[in-house]
């Protein structure tokens, strides 16, 4: 019986470590995608301009000196 009833409790506590697992897996992908939509250069253009910072590419790659 006592065996019966370690088995039952642990089985749960698995159960309940899965579920926190998949909820835990869905927040990371969700966290993961909202960090890369914000450090997307346009992204950080806008919210630089939406504070009145002016930033601007001038489009030519920096000059490499050898």
């Amino acid at each position: 019986m006592t065996n019966s009833f370690s088995v039952q409790v642990k089985y749960r506590k698995i159960n309940e470590l899965r579920n926190e697992l998949k909820m835990l897996k869905t927040t990371q992908v969700t966290t993961e995608a909202q960090r890369t939509a914000l450090t997307r250069q346009q992204e950080i253009e806008r919210r630089l301009a939406a504070r009145g910072i002016a930033l601007s590419d001038k489009g030519d790659p920096p000059i490499t000196i050898w």
